[in-house]
């Protein structure tokens, strides 16, 4: 399987645009009321390597995503950052905040690694990973699909972080970012 991977020099503390996007419209009315109970599922690990202070994200594939456009499927797209709170600030990967675009593709394969460097571990314990999928729409604002909120410190098994997990996307919380679930244990497969 080959898989496409950015390495940058620095991760950054940057305003999520979507995340904002996201708080502003559940301000004007309940977006809870709008979504879907199915929004497709995504796929991707988590690895952390102690000796070299990394954290690479692998998106894998999103599967069964609604259709977010009038005609056709969506043009999906996976965003990836980390949470400290529920601002909307996030810890993002300079030059590589999304993966590439899939166009009309309810099931795409992303296979994208997202690679954070000089990240301590007692920090990243405290972190919220949100991957989230949006609609690339041409000439008006992308469309928010789902996404997923995880506690990086649910994900450690036995003092190490190297998991794989299948889960349901959620809708916005009315911080901007998906809604945080409790981590159901058949998502997870350690490596």
């Amino acid at each position: 399987m080959s898989f496409k991977s950015k390495v940058t020099n620095e991760s950054v503390w940057m305003e999520e645009k979507g995340a904002k996007m996201l708080q502003k419209k559940y301000a004007e009315r309940n977006l809870d009321s709008d979504y879907k109970s199915n929004l497709g599922r995504i796929s991707f690990s988590v690895k952390y390597d102690k000796s070299c202070k990394t954290t690479t994200i692998r998106v894998l594939r999103a599967q069964n995503l609604p259709s977010m456009d009038i005609i056709g499927e969506s043009d999906p797209y996976a965003r990836v950052y980390f949470i400290k709170d529920r601002s909307i600030l996030a810890l993002v990967q300079k030059g590589h905040e999304k993966t590439e675009t899939k166009k009309d593709e309810p099931n795409p394969n992303f296979v994208e690694d997202f690679i954070f460097q000089s990240m301590h571990w007692e920090s990243l314990l405290s972190y919220k990973l949100i991957i989230s999928v949006w609609d690339y729409d041409y000439g008006s604002k992308d469309d928010f699909i789902g996404g997923v909120r995880i506690s990086m410190k649910d994900l450690v098994l036995e003092n190490t972080l190297d998991v794989n997990i299948d889960m349901p996307l959620h809708g916005p919380d009315s911080d901007g970012h998906p809604i945080e679930k409790d981590l159901d244990p058949n998502w997870l497969s350690s490596n």
